[in-house]
C-alpha cells in the first residue's frame, strides 16, 4: 500500500476554535484516539488476512485494467451511460464524475470524448419513466 494518506484538516472542530459546547477537547480527541487505534489495528490486521478484500481493491492493477479496456470498446458504441444505483453505490460514481469531468461534460459533445455518463440515486420507476 502506498505511504500517501489522506489528511484531516481538524483545527476548525476544536474546542479552541469553536467554543466548549460544540468543540473538541484535546482530551476529548485523546480519548477517542485511545479508543479507535486498536480497532484500526483490527481493521489493518484483517485485511492483511485476507478477510476484507474490499480494502484493497484501489490497489487491485487488473480491475483498473479491465475497467479502462471495457470503457475503450464501448465508448463509441453507445451514447449514453447508465448508472443504477442507492446511496454509496452512486454517489461514489456521482463524486468522480464531478471530480473528473468537466461541469458541462454532457452537454458539450465536441470536448466530450465518450457517451454522457448519468447516474441515479433512486430507481423509482416514476422518476425513470420521466426520461
Amino acid at each position: 500500500m502506498s505511504d500517501k494518506g489522506i489528511k484531516l484538516y481538524y483545527k476548525n472542530v476544536m474546542a479552541q476554535v469553536i467554543g466548549d459546547e460544540h468543540g473538541i477537547t484535546p482530551q476529548q480527541f485523546e480519548k477517542i484516539a485511545q479508543q479507535t487505534t486498536p480497532l484500526i489495528k483490527q481493521l489493518n490486521d484483517e485485511r492483511k488476512a485476507g478477510k476484507t478484500p474490499y480494502r484493497d481493491l484501489p490497489f487491485r492493477k487488473d480491475i483498473s485494467r479491465d475497467v479502462k479496456q471495457l470503457a475503450e470498446k464501448l465508448k463509441d458504441r453507445c451514447e449514453n451511460f447508465v448508472v443504477l444505483g442507492i446511496g454509496g453505490s452512486a454517489l461514489g460514481n456521482i463524486a468522480l464524475q464531478t471530480a473528473l469531468n468537466r461541469y458541462l461534460h454532457n452537454i458539450d459533445d465536441s470536448r466530450r470524448k465518450g457517451p454522457r455518463i448519468f447516474v441515479f440515486d433512486n430507481v423509482d420507476p416514476v422518476q425513470l419513466g420521466t426520461f
